[in-house]
């Protein structure tokens, strides 16, 4: 879970610096002292043996973790899917959704558009070439359209 596809660590640190309002200047320079630690800390827990101690964790918090996770990357995310910019920042879940509901009349519908043409693009790729890169082609080609349709701007 630490170091997998969904990182959840990254996502409860980006939550924790928005919560402390640590802008991103700061963020950055304070990366190197961060990967230090963690690193010292999974060095520490691979010594003692540590990973022993997940399997008295239940499955449904596991899954709970997880999926909290998924909904704060979702939550994160949704604001470039609708083409929002707004300058506030959200520290908690329910402040991301409240700022997206409070920015709604603001949608770009154009990035909305080139969203769902890249979900539809997935889906079809996925459902009839499985075992290509569909997320690699899906990502070409939608760049390839949106740099095609930002020219005729």
């Amino acid at each position: 879970m630490i170091l997998g596809p969904t990182n959840a660590p990254s996502v409860l640190l980006i939550s924790s610096f928005a919560a402390l309002g640590i802008s991103e200047a700061a963020q950055m320079s304070l990366m190197p002292l961060l990967l230090l630690m963690v690193g010292v800390f999974l060095l520490v827990g691979a010594y003692m043996r540590l990973a022993d101690l997940t399997q008295y964790l239940s499955q449904s918090v596991l899954t709970g973790y997880v999926t909290a996770a998924a909904a704060l990357i979702i939550a994160n995310q949704v604001k470039y899917w609708l083409g929002l910019d707004f300058t506030e920042q959200g520290s908690t879940l329910f402040d991301m959704c409240r700022l997206t509901f409070t920015h709604f009349t603001e949608v770009h519908w154009p990035s909305v558009l080139l969203g769902l043409l890249s979900l539809a693009l997935y889906i079809l790729l996925q459902r009839y070439y499985p075992q290509l890169p569909n997320v690699a082609i899906t990502l070409v080609i939608l760049t390839l359209i949106a740099h095609s349709l930002r020219q005729l701007d």
